[in-house]
């Protein structure tokens, strides 16, 4: 075997070492995770061994991702799969601006897949599916009970679908894992507080959030918890020092935000960002009398609403206020809804707000002649939100009333949601209504066992929901697939 000399082996070295000085590393490498992901699905691109603190951007066809390598030489960015890209073989390239060297990674467009893997479908909470195509105004009134499935209490919380399985917690303690096709049981599970709790049973009444092949899902007694999808098993749990009922965690690549309050002095009463996949705090902001909306996050900017009716926006990465707006003494109700660069919510004053999102400024703002426990829904230029006994329509843009649907004196609970040009909501009348989109005409209704605060998750020609009757019930057209 032939040795190479003292003198090549020192060219050799010289070179790898002018090698590292340029690029950061020899070996630098990016994976992207899921590999495969459908038209509108979010992927997170990551990357080790870059030349520390150098500009990086990683580029899907058009789309495009621009992020800082830290000291250590690596990077993560997080974004959505462009909706009009055919499903095939695909290449996400990765260039460090320091050097100009390009890595290509293959990515793969998988089919497209209908699920609502978290509260108000999406990190923007726009309670609105992109998505169904199998229900629309001309046979909604064809639904019919497809599955009820018991538990032990009350289910105020919305279906969250993923895989085909439908999650969802009960306030008997218990997460559960149900088939969405059957209603048959997968799993279920109690959380198992890290610390001392109260309240005896652990109630689950936030709606659980699916992602990174976990579920996420907080409780009253301050604990939130992250379990793994196919299984249940619990992966790790936190305290939060906040009363997390009625708050909804929000997913965004891989990190997780979780708000609350409570009026104890010991409560911490703010939002929070997780490391999605250990529960490790990224950074914690305190909010005036609580988080009341949860967060609503889009293009690096995590929105919340406070207990005192303040509407906060925060830098995603640091939790640096960027802004604040007052909107008066007014609870803000349950989500706040992004579309277009525009921020709508509902307060339990009874009104509806449209704020900018770039400077907080307010657009405009509509009176309610009575409270609303419920968030807004937006699609199609136009605004949803339920008030008493009647649901609302409002023009997107100016505020203008559109039209106002009478429910026959059932009192609005739940969050509408919309889909295909109809809107489903829950009621305190025991069941689920569901209107036209376009002025407001009764097109069906069900009953649901008792009061209906379960936002209505629409996925696949289905209709999910959850009843203070302890039941999650599941309608459909009867159509075999």
């Amino acid at each position: 075997m032939k040795r190479r000399s003292p003198i090549r082996w020192t060219i050799d070295f010289c070179g790898a070492l002018a090698l590292w000085l340029l690029t950061g590393t020899a070996q630098a490498w990016v994976t992207v995770e899921p590999p495969v992901a459908p038209p509108a699905g979010t992927v997170t691109v990551t990357g080790s061994h870059f030349r520390p603190d150098s500009p990086v951007e990683v580029f899907l066809r058009w789309k495009r991702c621009s992020v800082t390598a830290d000291a250590k030489g690596q990077f993560a960015c997080a974004f959505k799969v462009p909706k009009s890209l055919e499903p095939g073989a695909r290449s996400i390239w990765t260039v460090n601006r320091a050097n100009g060297r390009w890595i290509r990674t293959p990515f793969t467009v998988g089919d497209a897949v209908a699920e609502w893997p978290q509260y108000r479908y999406s990190p923007e909470r726009a309670g609105a599916s992109p998505n169904e195509t199998v229900l629309n105004p001309s046979n909604v009134a064809d639904l019919s009970l497809r599955w009820t499935f018991s538990t032990g209490s009350l289910v105020h919380n919305s279906v969250s679908l993923a895989g085909g399985v439908a999650y969802f917690g009960s306030f008997d303690g218990y997460l559960y894992a149900v088939d969405g096709k059957t209603g048959q049981p997968v799993w279920r599970v109690k959380p198992a507080p890290p610390g001392p709790h109260c309240c005896g049973t652990l109630m689950n009444t936030g709606s659980p959030a699916v992602a990174n092949g976990k579920v996420y899902i907080g409780t009253i007694d301050h604990y939130f918890y992250a379990f793994d999808q196919k299984t249940g098993r619990q992966l790790w749990g936190i305290d939060t020092k906040d009363d997390l009922e009625g708050t909804s965690p929000t997913v965004a690549g891989n990190v997780v935000y979780i708000g609350g309050g409570c009026p104890e002095s010991d409560c911490f009463n703010g939002l929070r960002a997780l490391n999605a996949e250990t529960g490790a705090e990224i950074w914690k902001v305190k909010v005036d009398r609580g988080v009341a909306t949860g967060a609503t996050v889009a293009d690096g900017v995590v929105y919340v609403g406070s207990g005192a009716g303040n509407v906060y926006a925060l830098d995603a990465a640091t939790g640096a206020t960027l802004w604040k707006t007052g909107l008066g003494r007014t609870q803000m109700s349950l989500s706040a809804a992004l579309v277009d660069d525009v921020l709508y919510l509902g307060s339990s004053g009874g009104a509806v707000y449209a704020i900018n999102t770039g400077d907080g400024s307010l657009l405009w703002s509509a009176t309610l002649p009575t409270n609303s426990f419920s968030g807004p829904a937006v699609q199609g230029g136009t605004v949803y939100i339920g008030a008493g006994g009647f649901l609302y329509a409002f023009d997107a843009e100016s505020g203008n009333v559109l039209w106002s649907a009478d429910l026959g004196g059932q009192v609005i609970w739940s969050s509408p949601t919309v889909a295909n040009g109809v809107v489903y909501c829950g009621s305190n009348g025991g069941g689920v209504v569901a209107v036209a989109a376009a002025d407001g005409r009764r097109l069906w209704s069900a009953l649901a066992g008792q009061t209906v605060h379960s936002a209505p998750t629409i996925n696949d020609g289905a209709v999910y929901l959850g009843s203070e009757n302890g039941r999650v019930y599941a309608f459909d057209l009867g159509i075999s697939k």
